[in-house]
């Protein structure tokens, strides 16, 4: 998975750089244009089950590109963020 979204974004060198020197709130603005949709196109297309998830749920794609701390979407932990 993170092969076939990471060959979707390609950055120079000087963007990258960019990015480490970027602030919390600048970073997240840029995923939430940049590679988040990428991440919750491949969702949808990819994973059985995910739109009907989002659909159970009421669960848009706006709330996924906005929903905080997404780097614990991968991880378990004992808090489930629902809305």
């Amino acid at each position: 998975m993170v092969t076939a979204i990471s060959t979707q974004l390609s950055l120079t060198d000087s963007q990258r750089q960019l990015l480490w020197g970027m602030s919390v709130d600048d970073f997240n603005a840029w995923r939430r244009t940049n590679d988040l949709p990428v991440l919750v196109d491949y969702c949808q297309n990819r994973l059985p089950g995910f739109r009907d998830w989002m659909q159970e749920f009421s669960i848009s794609v706006e709330d996924l590109l906005d929903a905080p701390h997404t780097g614990e979407w991968f991880k378990r932990s004992q808090y489930t963020h629902l809305r």
